[in-house]
């Protein structure tokens, strides 16, 4: 471990793989919980983003201004996906009427929402986990060239519903904005 990657843990982290998978896990379903009790939408959707952030800090064993940072671009990142929707993409999975590909249908759209969702989540948490490696004007260059994506992918394939529409066209049609993340997030880490 180099100097300049040692300067933000106070000491070495000393736990097994499995702890980093569990750990943070069970601090976003504890998170996951008290989101549908304060709300939805990217507020409610904030909770679990600090919570993985400040899970991942406690076991790498960072200083505290850098915990800090992590979490608040945790609770950046997780919280854009919370303006994602996703109700009715879960009522595609029911199969209530016999049609299987309405459960394939919500199946497909429930993975590429969810993993939108943790790629910018992910993505934003790693720069704050990583923020010595990167300066203040390229990490706000970055979140600028992610909005302007976000907005291309969204006029490009989500505004007019031309075609992998998740929602349900005919009851209260939703704004979709996956394909805006996903451009988001591949110009961020680009």
């Amino acid at each position: 471990m180099t100097e300049s990657e040692s300067s933000h843990l106070t000491t070495s982290p000393r736990h097994p793989a499995w702890v980093f998978v569990l750990f943070p896990a069970i601090a976003m379903l504890l998170a996951w919980g008290l989101r549908g009790y304060i709300g939805g939408g990217p507020y409610g959707a904030m909770m679990p983003g600090s919570f993985v952030a400040l899970a991942l800090c406690l076991l790498l064993n960072y200083r505290m201004e850098t915990a800090a940072v992590a979490v608040v671009c945790g609770t950046i990142g997780i919280g854009y996906g919370g303006n994602m929707t996703y109700g009715q993409t879960l009522g595609f999975l029911r199969d209530s009427e016999g049609i299987a590909d309405t459960v394939l249908w919500g199946l497909l759209g429930c993975f590429i929402k969810g993993g939108m969702w943790g790629l910018v989540g992910g993505a934003i948490l790693g720069v704050g986990l990583n923020r010595d490696r990167y300066n203040r004007k390229t990490i706000i260059l970055a979140l600028l060239v992610f909005v302007i994506a976000f907005f291309v992918g969204r006029i490009l394939i989500n505004d007019p519903q031309k075609f992998m529409y998740f929602s349900n066209p005919d009851d209260r049609p939703r704004d979709e904005s996956w394909a805006g993340f996903l451009f988001g997030a591949l110009a961020f880490l680009a």
